[in-house]
């Protein structure tokens, strides 16, 4: 089991900065386990050409909270499906996402920072998340609420965006 001395990779903390921040040139970032106490770089988004290029008209236009449900919110659900789908039984997933949403005709953003481990996922899998999840949501610095999700019918935006709207 991974211990106290959990260790999560440069690469990791400078991606998070790059999310967290509403100028950074990302949107969001995942995590995984190497060995018994590292968390590694897992994926991240904006990743092809043309998703930059998207990102980054989004940004100078103003219209991230406008696109985020079309642009950014289906490639990282399909992401955790994929994930769940190819790795049903492996260790857990760590992911931040900077939210953008309007409420109250107010233009906003949430750092959300979600673990996943499929309810199919062996015992150690859960265990894993169980012990780890506070030590590497404690080094992510400005997150905002924190998930964790067992199905992919947890990443439901508008339970989500009830929770961190107010």
């Amino acid at each position: 089991m991974p211990s106290a001395g959990l260790s999560v990779d440069d690469a990791i903390m400078a991606q998070f900065a790059q999310v967290k921040m509403k100028n950074g040139s990302l949107d969001w970032i995942t995590m995984t386990m190497k060995g018994e106490n590292k968390i590694i770089m897992g994926d991240h988004f904006p990743k092809t050409e043309e998703d930059v290029a998207a990102f980054t008209t989004d940004r100078k236009e103003g219209t991230r909270e406008e696109n985020f449900l079309t642009r950014v919110w289906p490639g990282f659900v399909q992401r955790m499906r994929d994930y769940a789908a190819t790795k049903p039984k492996a260790t857990p997933v760590y992911a931040c996402i900077n939210t953008f949403f309007e409420h109250n005709g107010r233009k906003q953003d949430r750092l959300l920072f979600i673990t996943f481990v499929p309810e199919t996922a062996n015992i150690r899998a859960k265990m894993i998340m169980s012990a780890t999840k506070d030590s590497v949501g404690a080094k992510l610095e400005g997150v905002h609420k924190k998930f964790n999700f067992t199905e992919i019918s947890d990443f439901d935006w508008a339970a989500i965006l009830s929770s961190i709207s107010h």
